[in-house]
């Protein structure tokens, strides 16, 4: 071993004095590290100088590579992400989380200087995210294994899961009552391990981020005046070391087991407390004593090497099946070590010291041992049910639990020999993927994937190059035959696959705004998609007035029918792709008052997952007479394959539940594996439109009928009501054919109920209990000006908002009663409307489920009525919200419903009480003092039942 203190590694203060260093991380090619200190700042430094000393005096190799410097406060960590080393993780006491990437485009600008300093810049990082979210120090960052997550902690006592691609918060993690001081990732991904002052080690799934085990039996006495409780996971996943443990008044790094999660090991040496333990990324074959042979499986087993800094200005060095440590470097600092970091090889060992100094251990190449290669160690990880790249994919976690319970079962009759870890019955059984193959001859038949074409290059006259752009046929963009199986009957000159795309589970109205609206998880929408052809979907309506002759009349529609059919709807509904012919007009259609387009049959239709994976389900009707094949693949495998008899024309699915409908009428469904959940369903004629929204199954047939089933529970929320009054059917006198308003949007919110919008701008739902269709937006009723609306804001959930944005944006009848939402001076008339347009968005709010809305209109319409003095409706609101008091049913009268209920929303993780909402209001209502007696009452009584609840 070698040891080297680079003195030109620091960081300066303003007076050129050093200051600390907190963190220290070295890339995953071993060519730099990275340093955070107390200046603000932090610095990329090349680790060349430092391995090879003849290259430190060299003036051709540079010694800092850059400085970093937009924190606002000492930088406490600092983490590449792992394998190419793309983002550079920092952590600060400004709270924020910086996320940072090399610009090599703008290498021609380095070597600028660092400004305020004479610094030179020999590589360009860039902040391409900025993470908020802490409320306090951020002292710990881990990236996992495979760079899916990035864990942060800090001094809030929480814990942030971050998208390791996107960078969007995922998980919060709020059960430590104390600072969290360190963060680890399992190797294997099945856990998260997070180390906190108040004296535990709490071990998280990631399948539900709940906790797997807590451990605090090392920690009871350890002192909390420790910087950090930096833990670390060894690289075989079988033991986690922690920090900052104590033995009654002795000082040790506790390691448990993976499993059990018992303290099996404590490292014991230290003379104060251990700040930071860190595992070397290598698995390597220990020999068995000083005078073994390392290369010999027989004399050597595999073990892991783990580093351990401490507040005693020393760092140890441990195989962790001695009880002895390998090496100690007795205080090679002058204060504590604060943090370890291992090259990628395994054979330096980089810390750094509070004060402001770097330490570099060296290590031989075979000083610790014979070095496993990436493929042995990726089998020692699957004894815990790591999959390496391509074989089988672990689905759930049940399966994880089981080899990791079986691990600990073998654990006390593993020879630990190489060759034994190594053996056939240690690795994952594997089966060979069904692959669908890469190409598709002319005749739709498989075969191997073809090469590309050549080039053409010419000489100008210049003498210059010029390459022709050739046109490359790729997989999922080619305008040739779709990717797909084998099938039992093969149809010639397949055509270009088309997406049906059906209408989103959500999102109202996506496709006419141009603008994409901001969804989340707690609007209950889902990603938009695209059954609805632009327009919406053409509608003919019959006047109210009926012929004496009922049969003549009949007939006579049937020919309009037919004539319209082959005009105006088949065109309008007509997509990309090859027709294969007009579908089926069943006779229930041409006696329908409501008469939706038809879909024409295709020879392929697609629809892509909405869950961001690459499922995809796909059909492929016949020319002639026989069965439609439907495949569900992920990628390239195929999932499941399914016939049906009857040409299909509509289908859509998500990660849980799939549906498709012919052209007969029938609708299947299936479960994510494919299984049939019902038998065939046949409606009265065929699907006009089709979507899967969350557990719901939302139908509109080419009669009008809307149907919505909830499939978990596999009973009917709404059950073949007629959408002829939101088309307006009762305006139209005359017995001609109209052509009618269109539905362009359509999806079903969390608590079951549809909302349906029109091209006329209205939004309609479908009230469950009284069984009758309610205009929850009304275009007329928005006024041009979005800052002169209550419901202005489109933020998450905000769907009365998107609804009359999306308004504005379409033009149309949208303004023409706004003047009714505005009082003029004294006028009780205008007052009036504005209360009752008020209540209208407010009980619209609660029925498309919109809890942000509907808590923002609550203030807005309180305001109101202390506005305007309005007594008795003030009664009304507040004893709705109040609900009964010590078994009486009133306040002066005021009369509540017998089924009230304390919460409102409760589709939602656990509704809105009521209560709360009345205490907020309280206030509002308290603004004019002619009603301070009544708000009063109220408080007075709504603190009563707090106090006895």
């Amino acid at each position: 071993m070698h040891l080297a203190k680079p003195s030109w590694l620091a960081h300066l203060d303003d007076k050129n004095q050093r200051t600390s260093i907190f963190s220290i991380h070295v890339h995953p090619d071993g060519t730099r590290i990275a340093t955070g200190g107390l200046d603000n700042k932090i610095k990329l430094w090349s680790t060349l100088p430092i391995t090879d000393g003849s290259k430190a005096l060299d003036p051709n190799v540079p010694n800092l590579l850059c400085t970093l410097g937009l924190h606002n406060g000492s930088v406490l960590c600092v983490r590449w992400s792992n394998k190419d080393g793309r983002y550079l993780a920092s952590g600060s006491d400004d709270q924020l989380l910086l996320i940072w990437e090399w610009d090599k485009s703008t290498e021609g600008w380095a070597g600028g200087s660092v400004f305020g300093s004479g610094e030179q810049n020999i590589e360009n990082w860039k902040v391409i995210r900025r993470l908020t979210g802490h409320q306090s120090d951020v002292v710990d960052l881990a990236w996992s294994r495979d760079n899916t997550y990035l864990a942060s902690c800090g001094l809030d006592n929480l814990v942030f899961i971050w998208d390791g691609r996107t960078f969007e918060k995922l998980h919060k993690l709020d059960m430590h009552q104390g600072f969290v001081k360190g963060v680890t990732w399992d190797p294997v991904g099945e856990f998260l391990a997070t180390e906190s002052d108040d004296k535990t080690v709490k071990v998280w799934r990631t399948s539900d981020w709940k906790i797997q085990a807590e451990i605090s039996e090392p920690y009871a006495s350890s002192p909390t005046t420790t910087f950090y409780r930096r833990l670390s996971w060894s690289p075989d996943g079988s033991h986690v070391a922690t920090a900052n443990g104590a033995q009654g008044p002795v000082p040790v790094a506790a390691i448990f087991n993976r499993g059990e999660w018992k303290p099996d090991v404590s490292l014991v040496g230290h003379d104060s407390a251990i700040e930071v333990v860190s595992f070397n990324p290598v698995i390597f074959m220990i020999p068995e004593s000083d005078d073994a042979d390392p290369e010999s499986p027989e004399s050597a087993s595999v073990g892991s090497v783990c580093a351990v800094g401490s507040q005693d200005h020393s760092i140890s060095v441990w195989v962790t099946r001695n009880a002895r440590p390998l090496f100690v470097c007795q205080k090679p600092f002058d204060h504590s070590v604060l943090d370890l970091a291992w090259s990628p090889d395994g054979t330096h060992l980089y810390a750094c010291s509070y004060d402001g100094t770097v330490v570099v251990l060296q290590f031989l190449n075979n000083e610790f041992g014979t070095r496993l290669s990436m493929d042995e160690h990726d089998k020692i990880l699957a004894k815990y049910g790591f999959v390496p790249k391509d074989p089988i994919i672990l689905e759930n976690t049940t399966q994880l639990s089981m080899e990791g319970a079986l691990a600990i079962a073998n654990k006390n009759s593993s020879s630990g020999r190489i060759a034994a870890l190594m053996s056939d019955n240690q690795e994952l059984p594997s089966s060979p993927p069904i692959v669908i193959s890469d190409t598709v001859d002319k005749k739709g038949n498989f075969g191997s994937p073809s090469s590309a074409p050549s080039q053409t290059i010419t000489l100008t006259k210049d003498g210059k190059k010029r390459i022709q752009p050739q046109f490359i046929r790729g997989l999922t963009s080619s305008p040739g035959a779709p990717l797909r199986p084998p099938m039992l009957m093969q149809t010639d000159n397949i055509s270009s696959p088309t997406m049906n795309g059906n209408i989103s589970s959500a999102a109202v109205f996506s496709q006419l705004q141009q603008r994409p609206l901001i969804l989340d998880q707690t609007s209950g929408l889902d990603a938009p998609s695209r059954s609805l052809p632009a327009g919406g979907i053409p509608t003919l309506l019959i006047g109210n007035k009926r012929k004496e002759s009922f049969a003549s009349e009949i007939a006579s529609q049937s020919n309009k029918r037919q004539s319209f059919g082959k005009s105006r709807a088949d065109s309008v509904i007509e997509t990309e792709g090859h027709v294969l012919r007009s579908g089926l007009v069943p006779p229930s259609v041409t006696m329908s008052q409501v008469r939706l387009a038809s879909h024409k049959v295709k020879d392929y239709l697609a629809k892509e997952r909405l869950d961001g994976t690459t499922l995809k389900l796909e059909c492929f009707n016949n020319s002639a007479k026989g069965p439609s094949q439907i495949v569900c693949t992920r990628g390239k495998v195929m999932v499941w394959v399914d016939f049906v008899p009857s040409s299909i024309i509509l289908l859509t699915g998500h990660s849980q539940y799939s549906a498709v409908a012919c052209e007969d009428g029938s609708l299947f469904i299936y479960s994510s594996a494919g299984r049939r959940l019902l038998p065939v369903i046949m409606l009265e004629s065929a699907a006009s439109f089709l979507e899967i929204c969350r557990e719901y199954l939302l139908c509109i047939t080419q009669t009008g009928l809307i149907s919505i089933w909830d499939l978990r529970n596999l009973k009917a929320t709404v059950g073949s009501v007629s959408t002829a009054p939101i088309l307006q059917a009762a305006t139209l006198s005359s017995e001609d054919f109209h052509t009618a308003a269109s539905i362009i949007s359509a999806c079903v919110r969390p608590n079951g109920v549809p909302l349906l919008v029109t091209n006329l701008n209205e939004a309609w739902s479908y009230h469950l209990d009284m069984k009758t269709w309610v205009r929850v937006y009304d275009p007329r009723y928005s006024t041009q000006d979005p800052s002169n609306s209550e419901t202005s804001e489109v933020v998450d959930g905000s769907i009365l908002a998107s609804l009359e944005s999306m308004a504005r944006q379409r033009g149309g009848n949208i303004g023409s009663l706004a003047y009714l939402r505005y009082p003029g001076g004294k006028d009780t008339q205008g007052k009036a409307h504005v209360i009752g347009h008020l209540e209208n968005q407010l009980v619209s709010a609660e029925m498309v489920n919109s809890p942000t809305e509907y808590k923002r209109l609550l203030f807005t319409y309180a305001q109101q009525l202390a506005d305007e003095g309005a007594e008795f409706r003030l009664h009304e609101i507040c004893m709705m919200l109040l609900g009964p008091i010590n078994g009486q049913d009133s306040i002066n009268n005021n009369q509540t419903l017998s089924n009230w209920d304390p919460f409102i929303m409760v589709t939602l993780a656990n509704g809105m009480s009521k209560r709360q909402l009345l205490k907020e209001i309280l206030p509002v209502l308290s603004a004019n003092r002619t009603l301070q007696r009544h708000v009063t009452e109220y408080g007075d009584a709504l603190k009563k039942i707090l106090k006895i609840d």
